[in-house]
């Protein structure tokens, strides 16, 4: 019989054989909770990449002609458009990540069927699901504050945006639709 380390003994797993045994040839089911948070989260993320997609859009038709000098607010416009499209890699990283997080559930799952009795790959399903659970709700944070940074952006930079050479706006309401 091996010996444990005595710290090993003196913790209680939190799986008992029975549970394990009774579960062996049972399917596991999804994560509940996260299945009905996960395509509110990605609707969320689909409608950010979708806003963003439309303010870069709206930002480049406002792109003057080149011209030499006066081009301060081209660059605003430009460094607007660059931070717009950092947060749509950021959304478009986000969504790939909720897609690997399947698979990965899906790699433990396939463990647990070959190795029931392995205590670990139960806890490690369990790990994994709080951890997305977790990456979830702190991306709907990061998202918010998204929001929040673009929106100070733009109002911060509303006129050099509109107007970047501070010229009547003849010429460049014609381009777009946005007021």
């Amino acid at each position: 019989m091996h010996e444990h380390p005595p710290f090993v003994n003196s913790v209680e797993p939190p799986f008992d054989e029975a549970m394990i045994a009774d579960k062996a040839n049972q399917p596991i089911p999804s994560n509940s909770s996260l299945q009905a948070l996960i395509p509110i989260v990605k609707e969320e993320v689909l409608a950010m990449i979708d806003l963003l997609a439309q303010l870069k859009l709206m930002i480049q038709l406002r792109i003057p002609a080149v011209e030499d000098g006066n081009n301060f607010g081209v660059e605003i416009q430009e460094e607007s458009i660059n931070e717009i499209a950092k947060l749509e890699d950021t959304a478009f990283a986000y969504i790939e990540k909720i897609n690997q997080y399947h698979g990965n559930r899906t790699r433990v799952i396939a463990k647990i069927s070959k190795y029931p009795a392995v205590i670990d790959y139960w806890q490690g399903l369990g790990e994994l699901d709080e951890a997305f659970y977790t990456d979830l709700r702190l991306h709907l944070v990061e998202m918010r504050n998204q929001y929040s940074t673009i929106h100070d952006l733009l109002l911060k930079n509303e006129e050099k945006i509109k107007n970047p050479r501070g010229e009547s706006d003849s010429g460049h309401r014609r381009h777009t639709a946005f007021a």
